[in-house]
């Protein structure tokens, strides 16, 4: 494990996490007597947490969880169907795999620092319990994170040396510590608000657990916790869905939690770039002929199948979040696109070229990336209040909330009689809205029991999947680091 020993060190320069949380560059090793009595000084270690689930890497970023999420192939997939993410043909020397465990152990890590340095504050005791509480949830989500990619991991609650050589956890000691982690602080998290963006509010963790409840089959409580999101009237979609995927948006209460954008080599333009089509670079961006697009390359399209889902004239997240043509801003000439289905994401598209600084360079992408909104939660709740009381009433509503935002017209007991309907529905409209978000499809299929058969239902010419894909191999380089490490049936 990376660095699973590290007594934390402050990274030479603190990146955004959400515009209005991490914005310093401290630069220093800190010293825990006196860095936690301080609360602004404890509460810059804390945003060495934050960065790490979504590193930002000139070779990294987001990018980990696109291949994750094209890997399910009905939702995203890569441009090519004989790619080993599209035949399951991943190994555990694959680069993607380790950096995710990479970054996952990182975030553990210095939340592990943190709230062993956290014993020594002296501060208000209710922003103690605050820091505690989003360290806890961050590194809960990580064990979670790690949980659905790779099993059973080894555990690691603080930073004694032995920890370099435990063997793995069970997946069930994992699932309960994610579990423990994310609820301990639930009450002492404050509520959402624009300014709190980037960071963990107590909205965002119920809708974090509801996520975690929903992949055990647990419908009850990912029920509740959804639940708990909805009725605190925090959050809310943003109705035109245009400009969900914007700027001027991204720190709304629809986006319960994401990271920040940070231009040139950060998270979304990561995720931009792995999305963006090649057939585009040094064309005209806009009116002005020296802003021209670059870079793109086209890794990850839109499947067929989700293209088939949706409603290409009045599903207004077709007509938005993707495209398929280029019109020429100069002459007016359309282009289709190429490359894989010929259908691309327009999601993490927002680029500001009078704020670039060189001309062309469209690096400095302004958007943020989604770890959850709203609508997931909405979505969220409408599955498990159908699998717990059956189609009623408020599945129906949470269902039509995010429906009709798109421009679609409510749904009734006319199309979804019963809940195997509705179930299905839910499935469908989960592609639907969410589409190349957090790697949240591959896992969605998998806890459905549908992931074997869709990958040969979309690609079956090329699949060699099998049983043991729906884990990832641990990654080669970590054998070396533990060799107390078993790896995963099948690799």
């Amino acid at each position: 494990m990376k660095n699973i020993i590290v007594i934390l060190a402050i990274s030479t320069l603190i990146f955004s996490c959400g515009e209005e949380f991490l914005t310093e560059e401290p630069n220093f090793f800190y010293a825990p007597e006196s860095i936690f009595k301080n609360e602004q000084s404890a509460e810059t270690v804390l945003r060495g947490i934050y960065i790490t689930p979504f590193e930002l890497e000139t070779t990294g970023g987001v990018q980990h969880y696109q291949f994750i999420d094209a890997s399910a192939l009905d939702a995203t997939r890569h441009q090519s169907l004989t790619n080993s993410w599209s035949e399951g043909r991943w190994g555990a020397g694959d680069g993607d795999l380790n950096r995710m465990w990479n970054l996952h152990y990182s975030t553990i890590t210095r939340a592990n620092s943190f709230l062993e340095g956290m014993a020594l504050a002296t501060f208000s005791e209710e922003i103690q319990n605050q820091f505690i509480a989003e360290a806890r949830a961050l590194r809960g989500n990580s064990y979670f994170e790690l949980l659905k990619s790779f099993g059973g991991v080894p555990l690691v609650l603080d930073t004694k040396i032995e920890n370099t050589s435990q063997p793995r956890a069970s997946a069930e000691a994992v699932y309960n510590q994610a579990l423990e982690d994310m609820t301990w602080g639930l009450n002492y998290l404050p509520p959402f608000s624009e300014q709190l963006a980037g960071r963990l509010s107590s909205g965002a963790v119920n809708g974090l657990l509801a996520r975690v409840y929903l992949y055990d089959g647990d419908f009850a409580n990912a029920r509740a916790h959804a639940q708990a999101v909805i009725s605190s009237g925090e959050h809310s979609l943003i109705q035109d869905v245009a400009k969900v995927f914007t700027a001027d948006h991204d720190n709304m209460s629809e986006w319960m939690f994401d990271q920040g954008a940070l231009g040139a080599f950060g998270s979304t333009y990561q995720a931009m770039i792995m999305t963006f089509p090649n057939s585009l670079n040094n064309q005209p961006m806009m009116e002005n002929p020296s802003l021209l697009y670059g870079g793109g390359f086209r890794i990850f399209t839109v499947s067929e199948y989700l293209i088939n889902l949706m409603d290409q004239n009045l599903d207004g997240r077709y007509i938005h979040w993707t495209w398929n043509t280029y019109v020429n801003p100069l002459t007016g000439k359309v282009t289709a696109l190429q490359g894989g289905s010929g259908t691309f994401m327009k999601k993490f598209y927002d680029f500001n070229p009078e704020a670039q600084g060189s001309p062309g360079n469209y690096r400095l992408n302004r958007i943020d990336w989604p770890y959850l909104r709203y609508s997931d939660v909405l979505l969220m709740f409408a599955e498990a209040e159908n699998e717990v009381n059956g189609p009623t009433v408020a599945a129906f509503d949470a269902l039509n909330e995010v429906r009709n935002r798109a421009g679609l017209d409510d749904i009734t007991t006319t199309e979804l009689p019963d809940p195997d309907t509705f179930r299905k529905e839910i499935q469908d409209e989960r592609a639907r809205e969410l589409f190349g978000e957090a790697g949240l499809r591959r896992y969605d299929l998998i806890r459905w029991g549908l992931y074997m058969d869709r990958v040969y239902e979309v690609n079956p010419g090329n699949s060699e999947h099998v049983e043991t894909d729906m884990l990832f191999p641990i990654p080669s380089g970590q054998f070396d680091i533990n060799p107390n490490l078993v790896q995963n049936p099948g690799y």
